[in-house]
């Protein structure tokens, strides 16, 4: 399965209101992704990048993450562009189980090109071992947790340009001597009942 969640914009339409819940999801390489990208194959000369918001993704439990045609198992992912961002994206309830075991500790400062392609393999490696995220303009995270069956060298949450980021009740298992979550260029940080991230600051 290339992602247990997928949304993806590519050619200039307006994903708006989508909402999934009650889900469990096996043998998923990407568990949760959304992307937008400039492909912009519509035959329209003036077609702009197009927009995903208002997105909630409920009570969902992803397990047994596997890799597939599309690759190794990626970390979810939340990937705008820096002209178009995400905006009012909610999960709540998530809980998702990786394998881990990364030992490429190069995947730390990695930085993922912005594709025309939609597939999770386009963006190659991340630096984040749960979640990585850029470009959104209002994220929650509420009940929202990672486990590992085997350490991973990357924090399991990196964000980059977030603006308006809420974490409530988020729990993460964590490599030894690895930070809980990278932040860079997130304003409006909101962090509660995450103990996890107490000595965590934004860049």
């Amino acid at each position: 399965m290339k992602a247990g969640i997928g949304i993806t914009c590519n050619d200039g339409g307006v994903i708006d209101g989508a909402n999934y819940r009650d889900i469990t999801i096996k043998g998923a390489a990407s568990p949760i992704y959304m992307l937008i990208t400039d492909r912009l194959r519509s035959g329209d000369p003036n077609k702009k990048i197009g927009m995903i918001r208002n997105v909630k993704i409920s009570n969902v439990t992803i397990t047994d993450c596997v890799p597939g045609r599309q690759g190794p198992v990626f970390p979810a992912t939340i990937s705008g562009r820096p002209e178009s961002s995400l905006e009012n994206i909610t999960l709540e309830n998530v809980k998702i189980n990786y394998p881990g075991g990364e030992t490429n500790r190069s995947a730390l400062n990695v930085v993922p090109p912005y594709p025309k392609d939609y597939s999770p393999r386009s963006l190659g490696p991340r630096p984040a071992a749960g979640f990585y995220i850029r470009h959104v303009k209002g994220l929650t995270f509420r009940n929202v947790e990672f486990t590992f069956d085997s350490p991973d060298p990357r924090p399991p949450i990196v964000a980059t340009d977030v603006d308006g980021f809420e974490l409530d009740g988020f729990k993460t298992q964590v490599a030894d001597g690895i930070a809980p979550a990278r932040f860079e260029n997130v304003k409006q940080l909101t962090v509660k009942n995450s103990p996890v991230l107490d000595s965590v600051k934004p860049n």
